[in-house]
């Protein structure tokens, strides 16, 4: 314990200075925000996830959006008439300098379903 509180404030000026490394284990809806959330902030982030299939997809640029998608998909396929029912759709990250293009996405995506 005592060597991580004698490194913190070199750790502190490296996130300040924002030439932080950050590893995050688990890329999933638990390690991804905070994972986003660093890299927004300028540190280098090293992603470890066990998922061999998650990795490829965010690797390839995969948007979470298309979870919308398969979701729709499932609802449908389990009872049509849930897909027409009104909806709320819950969006994080609202502070990110890309969430209105985000936001239009979704919103097409949705207009489009």
């Amino acid at each position: 314990m005592s060597s991580f509180v004698n490194s913190l404030p070199s750790v502190l000026r490296r996130i300040e200075a924002r030439t932080a490394k950050v590893g995050i284990v688990g890329l999933g809806y638990v390690g991804l925000p905070p994972a986003s959330a660093c890299v927004e902030a300028g540190a280098t982030v090293v992603g470890v996830d066990s998922d061999a299939g998650r990795v490829a997809q965010l690797t390839a640029g995969r948007s979470p959006v298309d979870d919308y998608h398969v979701i729709r998909n499932e609802l449908s396929s389990f009872n049509r008439d849930l897909v027409g029912r009104p909806e709320i759709v819950a969006m994080t990250k609202a502070d990110l300098p890309d969430v209105r293009e985000r936001l239009n996405r979704l919103v097409r995506a949705r207009l489009a379903a």
